[in-house]
Parts: C-alpha cells; structure tokens; sequence
C-alpha cells in the first residue's frame, strides 16, 4: 500500500444499538460475538434460513456511542438485502435499533496509525482506530479531522475505473478474504467460502498485528464461524456441511486478461464477465474481483472437480487458477 487511505467508497458503517444488541447479534451471525472485546474486532456472516450468506462484515465496538452498540462493516450495496432479513427479527429485541452510522469513516494503512499514536496525533481529532484481524489496515471513525499521514488534509479517496493496491476491495482479495455482495447475496454457505477455516488463517499473536500502543497484549479473534456458540440463523446447515459434508465448489485465487463485457445477459442476475465455463458449461463465478493494469484479479467460486483442469475461461480469456482459499 503506498498510501495510508485505502479507497473504502463502496462500504459502509451501520451501528447496532441497545443493551440487548449483542444478544441480537450473536443470534444472527455466525462469529462468537462473545470474543469481540474493546481493542479487538470480528468478522462474521449473517445467514439465511437456508445456510446462505446474506451479507459478511467486520465487527468493532463503538466505546465513544451514547449507549452500547457496535460497528458493523460492509459492502454498502449489500446493506439492503440485511435489512431485509433482519428487520422482522428486531422487533423481537426491545431497544435493538439498526441504522445507518452518521459520522465520517475510513479505512487506514497500520503503519499510519501506529505513527499517529506514536506522534501523539490522535489526541488532536476526536476518532477511534481498531485494527481490522491482522489484514494490516485499522478502521477509523468519528471526527477524522481530515487529517492524512502528516497532518495534511486529506479526503477519503472516491471510486475510479481502474483500481489499485491502494483500494479496500483489492486488499481483501489480495489478503484471500471473500466477502458478499448485493450480487452474491445468497448464494453461497460460508463453507463455500471458506469461512470455516479461514479464520485459522487470519488469526495473529498477541503484539504482531495488533501493535498499536494501548492494544499490544490484545489478541484478535479470528473465527469467522464458530462451531461451539450455539444456535445462530442457518447454524444447522453451516455446522451440516461442515462436519458431515462436503462443498462441491470452493474459493480460489484466479486472474484473466480484462475486456470490456456487458455486465448483464438474460435474466441470469450474474455479469457475464463473472461467470467461468470449460467452453461447455458454466462451472463458477466470480465472488470479487479488481482491475489493474489492463489485468483482473479476482476470487472465484468454483467447482471441484473442474480446478484442476486448465481450460477454464471467462468469455474468451483463459482463467490462471492460483491457490484455494
């Protein structure tokens, strides 16, 4: 990352509120919320009936809010499908409120962070900073003052065409860390995208990751499902899955050559620049992707028995298959 905001325009921040909100949420995702404590944060999915994934996100505590809540990180056009799903379950939460945050946020390099406390800049603007797992970036929100890695002003970078390491998105993929969309948005288990054991992954030790000053003796809980919680939405079918079967697609790593393709076909609710075939038939999608340098590098669903052959295209670009995720 060359520079110290990342290009985050397209999520965004909802706070969940109320004293019983962590009851809420625990019983809608599928991360222990138990595990998320001041100075640390989660990542978690929320499931349908059916096991799928509505939405994922990351998960923070918001210390500075009137009352409890917790911050809840996500694509900005996946928002309304949660709501949708959640809703109805709120209700049965008295004081659980949902909404959308209305303060400034952004996501920023650590090594910026971690200069800013050690400059004693943070005093000067009245945010917070959370590492997100060990991903090497922090969330920020609150009043960011505008303030950019030397005290300059800086604006939160907005969407362009051709993006870059310096781009959220991007980041994630690079990281191998999946995530819904309003696209994707049932469609997937969490097992299909790995999320039963990338959290093994992304956990990290105690003063590595998290070397923020007031946060070093913090270790980030990673799991992204937990199997010994208890009853969330869609816990039987995740837990299923996991212990007495086996996905017939999985995540993994690809890039192709990028041309300019209609993003629509039919009534397939799929971009046909995401979708992957053996010249037959369709056998994935892409789940993510970015653009650079007249190349795409994105996340694919997959399936298994089709990985290892090497014909795989998108439209007429072979696909280069990297690792699973």
């Amino acid at each position: 990352m060359k520079q110290g905001i990342l290009n985050s325009a397209d999520w965004t921040l909802l706070i969940c509120q109320g004293d019983s909100h962590r009851d809420f949420l625990q019983g809608h995702l599928t991360c222990d919320i138990n595990c998320l404590k001041d100075g640390n944060s989660l990542m978690g999915a929320a499931c349908n009936l059916k096991g799928r994934v509505v939405a994922s996100m990351f998960l923070v505590n918001d210390i500075t809010a009137s009352r409890p809540g917790s911050l809840l990180f996500l694509p900005a056009d996946s928002v309304a499908v949660l709501r949708e799903l959640w809703d109805k379950y709120l209700l049965l939460y008295r004081g659980v409120t949902l909404a959308t945050y209305t303060g400034d946020f952004r996501v920023a390099a650590s090594r910026v962070v971690k200069r800013a406390v050690e400059g004693k800049k943070l005093a000067a603007t009245n945010y917070s900073s959370q590492e997100l797992l060990n991903l090497g970036v922090a969330l920020q929100w609150g009043d960011l003052g505008g303030k950019g890695e030397q005290g300059e002003t800086q604006e939160k970078p907005t969407s362009t065409g051709e993006e870059d390491e310096n781009n959220w998105a991007a980041h994630l993929i690079e990281s191998g860390v999946p995530y819904v969309t309003r696209t994707t948005s049932g469609m997937m288990t969490p097992n299909m995208l790995g999320y039963d054991t990338l959290g093994d992954k992304l956990k990290s030790k105690a003063g590595e990751s998290l070397d923020i000053v007031s946060f070093a003796d913090i270790v980030s809980f990673a799991d992204i499902i937990s199997f010994t919680k208890g009853c969330y939405l869609g816990q039987e079918v995740v837990a299923r899955v996991h212990y007495k079967g086996k996905s017939a697609r999985s995540c993994h790593k690809v890039s192709f050559a990028a041309t300019d393709l209609p993003d629509a076909l039919g009534d397939n609710p799929l971009p046909i620049h995401s979708r992957v075939n053996d010249k037959e038939n369709e056998v994935g999608y892409l789940v993510n992707h970015y653009i650079k340098d007249g190349s795409c590098y994105a996340i694919a669903l997959l399936s298994v028995n089709k990985v290892d052959q090497s014909n795989l295209y998108i439209k007429d670009q072979e696909v280069e298959i990297g690792n699973i995720l």
